[in-house]
């Protein structure tokens, strides 16, 4: 198709060109023919692109109504308005929703393994299980709940200073189809070749789109740790814990006793109560 209007144009522009040779008049009129049918055929492929998005985001909405034992608390409809990301905060879930198979996908918190931004396919930064998080999300902060993040990711960082695509890809507990991709941005101004023209990474356009991509990988990165199993240590230092600071505070009130008693000097009192709380 794009071929034949590339041929299309330059036969007019050779009409031009030849009826501008035999008359300015001549030429004039294939002129306002070129421009005229340029707009007429421009405008009716910007009502066929605005029909067939209308349709996908429809598409889209549809499939998100028609979900049973799911409240939607957040969720990020991607830029190709391919699929959707969905959670319900309450139930503790996770959809996916897919317009080109017509098919939607729901997991617990507990199945969702790792979660990674890519930039034309190129990892940016990563969670999962395996990984521990610690400093990943930076100045996060949490309002009811898992609510909005505010923040950025720290990771490794692409030195690129223009992309084409940025994509959320998500590994769940699905041996079939364990990953799931969500885009956030893509290249769709296309040039004479039909390649896309980069996007450059100062465009408000990409930091737009960057800064979701981070909300929701935070997001997942959050969940991952929430729902990550406690270690065996973890669970003999939570138990050790109480027990021990129970056992100091008795021991204080014992030492409390003898110096009420007077079988303690206030000076043996401090020293032995110093060590106590320093062991």
């Amino acid at each position: 198709m794009g071929c034949l209007v590339g041929i299309l144009a330059l036969f007019f522009l050779y009409l031009i060109f030849w009826g501008f040779s035999v008359s300015p008049v001549l030429g004039i009129f294939f002129l306002i023919i070129f421009f005229g049918g340029g707009i007429y055929f421009g405008n009716l492929d910007g009502k066929k692109q605005r029909g067939i998005l209308k349709a996908k985001i429809n598409k889209l909405h549809e499939m998100q109504t028609h979900l049973t034992d799911f409240t939607v608390s957040q969720k990020y409809q991607s830029y190709d308005i391919q699929s959707s990301i969905l959670l319900d905060e309450e139930r503790k879930k996770v959809c996916f929703i897919f317009a080109k198979t017509n098919s939607s996908e729901m997991y617990e918190y507990k199945d969702i393994i790792e979660s990674e931004i890519l930039e034309d396919g190129k990892t940016i930064t990563t969670s999962s299980r395996s990984s521990q998080i610690g400093g990943a999300i930076i100045g996060g902060v949490l309002a009811g709940g898992v609510g909005a993040v505010v923040g950025g990711l720290s990771g490794k960082k692409s030195s690129e200073q223009e992309i084409n695509k940025i994509d959320l890809k998500v590994v769940v507990n699905n041996t079939k189809s364990p990953i799931k991709i969500i885009n956030f941005l893509t290249a769709d101004v296309i040039d004479l070749n039909g390649k896309p023209f980069p996007i450059k990474k100062d465009n408000p356009k990409y930091k737009s789109a960057i800064n979701s991509a981070n909300h929701w990988h935070s997001l997942l990165s959050l969940l991952i740790k929430q729902d990550e199993p406690i270690s065996l240590e973890k669970k003999q230092e939570i138990k050790v814990e109480p027990t021990r600071n129970l056992s100091v505070a008795d021991e204080i009130k014992k030492l409390s006793d003898l110096l009420n008693q007077g079988l303690l000097t206030q000076d043996e009192f401090n020293r032995q109560k110093q060590k106590l709380l320093s062991s």
